[in-house]
């Protein structure tokens, strides 16, 4: 795979974007990615043939790349926001770093992680303009947490996630 670009395909690519086979492209994606087309019989169907022609690659990233991810995706505070599909991208963007992968998603928190660990990412439609962290805080106290919780241990109150900084 070195002379070849490696592109990782995400649930919004695989819906959206073209996949021709070339000698120098290798589309990869995960199986969790493909459990996130449910309701499109036709493309699941066309991904499928993709598959057993080789133009599409499943793959799956390590437990050790998984653990990277999520560490990562806490980290900046998107932990909450990602599926098990989005992880499964990260992480398998991560197993494949040092073959200079290009991920293709619209995912802002998926761009924001990518951006921030150096790996490369291409946009279907839609892309981030810059680096953010989310933490999250209470409505009402304005007490702050790492993770989502529904109510304020503190008040009671509501929580919301709120944008700490940008690059």
């Amino acid at each position: 795979m070195r002379d070849e670009e490696i592109y990782i395909l995400d649930t919004s690519a695989l819906l959206i974007m073209p996949i021709k086979k070339t000698r120098r492209r290798i589309y990869i994606t995960t199986p969790e990615t493909i459990e996130e087309i449910k309701r499109d019989e036709i493309r699941r169907e066309a991904i499928r043939l993709h598959i057993e022609t080789g133009t599409l690659i499943l793959a799956k990233p390590s437990r050790k790349h998984l653990i990277e991810a999520r560490r990562i995706a806490k980290e900046l505070g998107e932990d909450q926001r990602l599926s098990k599909a989005d992880l499964s991208i990260i992480g398998l963007a991560i197993r494949y770093r040092e073959n200079n992968p290009i991920v293709v998603t619209d995912d802002y928190s998926i761009q924001n992680i990518l951006r921030k660990i150096g790996i490369a990412y291409a946009k279907v439609r839609r892309e981030i303009r810059s680096e953010a962290t989310w933490i999250y805080r209470c409505k009402a106290c304005g007490k702050t947490f790492e993770r989502y919780m529904e109510t304020c241990d503190e008040c009671g109150g509501e929580i919301e996630r709120t944008r700490t900084r940008g690059d």
